[in-house]
Formats: structure tokens, C-alpha cells, sequence
């Protein structure tokens, strides 16, 4: 039983932090979106394949 906790532990806390990548990634698509330099938009791209 103690077990099953940890493991409902670790989604609780890989999913936070999915969806904090999630925000960070919609950040810096309004971001390129309003300032669009050549730098961001390579990060962006990064960042998503990273993501997928």
C-alpha cells in the first residue's frame, strides 16, 4: 500500500510539471509571436521537439 502512494506521488508531480512546461511554452509562442526574432524562434522550435 505505501508504495502505490509513492507512484501516485510521482504523476502528481510529472504532471505539474508538464503543465508548467505547457505554460512555458505558450509564453514564448506570444512572445515570438509579438517580437519575432530568428533566436526565439529557434528556442521555440527546440523547445517543442524537446516537448513531443
Amino acid at each position: 500500500m505505501r508504495r502505490k502512494h509513492f507512484y501516485y506521488a510521482e504523476i502528481r508531480f510529472i504532471s505539474k510539471i508538464t503543465l508548467g512546461l505547457e505554460f512555458f511554452i505558450v509564453g514564448d509562442l506570444i512572445k515570438t509571436i509579438t517580437e519575432p526574432k530568428f533566436s526565439q524562434i529557434t528556442t521555440l522550435a527546440v523547445i517543442v521537439c524537446i516537448r513531443k
